[in-house]
C-alpha cells in the first residue's frame, strides 16, 4: 500500500480536485444556512399570522353582545391555540445550536505554514493538510447544522399545524357569530 502523502500527482488534478472537494463541502454548508435562515423566517411568519388573529379574535369576541357559551368557547380555544402557535414559534426561533465556517486564524495559520514552505513538496503537503482538514471539519459542521435544521424544522411545522387548527376555529366563529346574527 502506497502513502498518499508521497503520491505524485499532476498540479492541474491536484488543484481541481482540491477546489472541487472544498467546494462541495462549502456548497453545502450554504445550502444549510439558507435552510435555517428559511425556517426562521417561516417561524416569524407563524408568530405575526397568530398575533393578528389574536387581536381580531379579541375585536371579534368584545363586539358580540350577547354570545353563547358555546360561541365563547370556540373563540377561547382559538385564542388559546394562537397563542400556543406564537410561543411554539419562539421556541423554535430560540434554537440557536448552528455553527460557522472555521475560524480565519487557522486559515491564517495554514496559509503561512503553506507560503512560508522552504519547497515545492512542503507546501504541497502544507496544502494536502489544509485541504483534508477543511473538508473534514466542514463535513463536520455540516453534520450539526443538519442535525440542527431538523430540530427547528419540527418545531416550526409542529407550530404551523397548530397555527392552521387556530386560524380555522377563527374562521369557524366568526362564520357562526355571523350567521346567528
Amino acid at each position: 500500500m502506497q502513502n498518499n502523502a508521497m503520491l505524485e500527482i499532476d498540479d492541474d488534478i491536484y488543484k481541481s480536485t482540491s477546489r472541487l472537494l472544498l467546494a462541495h463541502v462549502k456548497a453545502e454548508y450554504y445550502d444549510l444556512t439558507n435552510t435555517w435562515r428559511d425556517l426562521e423566517r417561516k417561524a416569524q411568519i407563524n408568530i405575526a399570522v397568530a398575533g393578528i388573529f389574536i387581536t381580531g379574535t379579541s375585536v371579534v369576541l368584545r363586539t358580540l353582545e350577547h354570545p353563547s357559551g358555546a360561541m365563547k368557547l370556540l373563540f377561547l380555544t382559538a385564542f388559546a391555540l394562537l397563542a400556543l402557535t406564537a410561543l411554539l414559534s419562539l421556541r423554535a426561533l430560540l434554537i440557536s445550536d448552528y455553527e460557522s465556517l472555521e475560524d480565519s486564524d487557522e486559515v491564517l495559520t495554514a496559509a503561512q505554514t503553506i507560503y512560508n514552505a522552504d519547497d515545492n513538496h512542503t507546501a504541497k503537503q502544507a496544502i494536502r493538510l489544509f485541504v483534508l482538514e477543511r473538508v473534514t471539519k466542514l463535513h463536520a459542521i455540516n453534520r450539526k447544522n443538519f442535525e440542527a435544521n431538523n430540530n427547528k424544522a419540527d418545531k416550526v411545522a409542529f407550530a404551523q399545524k397548530v397555527l392552521i387548527v387556530g386560524v380555522s376555529l377563527v374562521i369557524v366563529a366568526v362564520g357562526s357569530a355571523v350567521f346567528a346574527i
